[in-house]
């Protein structure tokens, strides 16, 4: 069973009594602190819908624990959670994939996820859009440039 947030801010709490001496004031303002941080954490946790939970419990090797309730909400502005094993990354890439026996055609088909959409988070594909359209040629330079050769 899941500890709640007072019980586990409460062993933090007490496993840092043991080793320096508080003061009551300074064991309640710690406890506080202690508590607001972790309910801060625990809002920020995406919950992981039971068909999708990972073995490992949703924690990923870095311990973040990731929420996908739809697969479409695991492309974020800033990330992309991959479905299989709920590792966070700005692109998901075809060796990735391969890892877990996939191409990135079978993980859209397999999460119904449409086929022209970008295994990217959306700042990294808008940047490499934009990149793109700055370092091509405009078509009136190429008709130019095709004209005086």
């Amino acid at each position: 069973m899941a500890k709640t947030l007072t019980e586990l801010a409460a062993e933090i709490i007490s496993a840092m009594a043991t080793n320096t001496s508080m003061t009551l004031d300074e064991l309640e303002h710690n406890l506080s602190q202690v508590f607001a941080s972790l309910k801060r954490i625990s809002e920020q946790e995406v919950v992981v819908a039971p068909a999708l939970e990972p073995k490992t419990g949703g924690r990923s090797k870095r311990g973040s624990r990731v929420t996908v309730t739809d697969p479409s909400a695991s492309i974020r502005e800033d990330r992309v959670i991959c479905l299989e094993c709920h590792k966070q990354f700005r692109h998901l890439t075809h060796t990735h994939l391969r890892s877990h026996d996939l191409t990135p055609a079978s993980y859209r088909k397999k999460y119904g996820i449409p086929e022209k959409q970008p295994l990217m988070a959306d700042t990294v594909r808008l940047k490499k859009h934009y990149k793109a359209a700055k370092s091509s040629t405009p078509r009136s330079e190429q008709n130019t440039e095709a004209k005086v050769v």
